[in-house]
């Protein structure tokens, strides 16, 4: 979560966005594979992935990279192994976890916090939505903007191509609008985060990304998030601008999720309200914070109350 510039990743994903299916199948099918080989090897390393996950062999390695940027898997004493949250969210084939198709937008939010909040494997993501904070831009603003902030900040070379590919997915992945006249509508509809309308692509080949009302993002990603931030940082108070605007250092729920400050503030006390004792907001020293009242807060326990709700709808 916090920006380390010796742990860095650039140009995972092969060139290949998100799909919809991609996080829902690979899971699943490593789950099977696991279960036959006794934990050990790797699906998307063998030729038995082309096969079950019925992709190219560069379209596996970028499954396999965005169910690590979602944390879905993770590598374990070099084994790459199902996280909690890949197995309460996706589950299994026979066992479904709460939303193992990914159908409620709170999933897509959720899963957009996952990957904008992972410096790590994630980089020029983590960077767009928490260090860059230009509204409208091209790609070519973005690569260069990129690039700077690399050989200003990391302790790494990344060539411009890589940088120009994660860019180019980048936006074509986060756009909610397909007017980009070399995009048919069969590509655009295969984007699931597109729909949360973090970035808008415009007719004269610029994007912009503002800060705007989110109804359909759930107080309790953003509950989630902040708990996850709290436990990232060891705090017990943060101040609440800390948690709205990003220094860089940390992801923030107003940067993360294009925010006004009005509505991150309404969301986190939202989500402060979902479950009494966890967190409060108090004033000290004339700054607003928010202060963690249980020594333990597991991020957990506010997905598992939000998709019990939806199961109840």
């Amino acid at each position: 979560m916090k920006l380390d510039n010796k742990k860095t990743a650039f140009g995972r994903h092969e060139t290949f966005f998100l799909r919809y299916g991609w996080l829902t199948k690979g899971f699943w099918k490593y789950i099977a594979f696991l279960s036959k080989n006794d934990s050990n090897g790797d699906l998307f390393r063998s030729e038995q992935a082309l096969v079950e996950l019925g992709v190219g062999k560069n379209m596996v390695a970028s499954i396999k990279y965005w169910l690590q940027a979602t944390r879905l898997l993770e590598m374990k004493s070099n084994i790459l192994q199902p996280t909690e949250l890949g197995v309460n969210l996706i589950g299994a084939p026979k066992n479904h976890g709460w939303d193992p198709y990914l159908e409620d937008e709170g999933s897509l939010w959720l899963l957009h916090w996952l990957i904008a909040s992972n410096s790590a494997l994630a980089t020029a993501f983590y960077w767009f939505f928490n260090c860059y904070h230009k509204n409208r831009f091209s790609q070519e603003e973005l690569r260069t903007a990129l690039s700077d902030f690399v050989k200003d900040n990391l302790s790494l070379s990344v060539s411009s191509t890589t940088i120009k590919n994660d860019i180019a997915v980048l936006s074509r992945m986060y756009s909610s609008d397909a007017v980009i006249k070399n995009i048919n509508w069969d590509e655009a509809l295969d984007s699931p985060l597109g729909q949360l309308g973090l970035v808008d692509a415009l007719a004269n080949k610029e994007y912009q990304s503002l800060p705007q009302s989110k109804s359909t993002l759930p107080a309790h990603v953003v509950g989630f998030a902040m708990a996850e931030i709290f436990n990232a940082r060891n705090a017990t108070s943060i101040p609440v601008e800390e948690l709205i605007y990003s220094t860089g250092e940390w992801p923030a729920l107003g940067a993360v999720f294009r925010l006004s400050e009005n509505q991150a503030m309404a969301l986190i006390e939202e989500s402060i309200g979902l479950i009494p004792g966890l967190f409060e907001i108090n004033e000290s020293a004339g700054i607003h914070q928010v202060y963690k009242m249980d020594e333990q807060v597991d991020p957990m326990i506010y997905l598992e109350k939000y998709y019990s709700a939806e199961v109840e709808k």
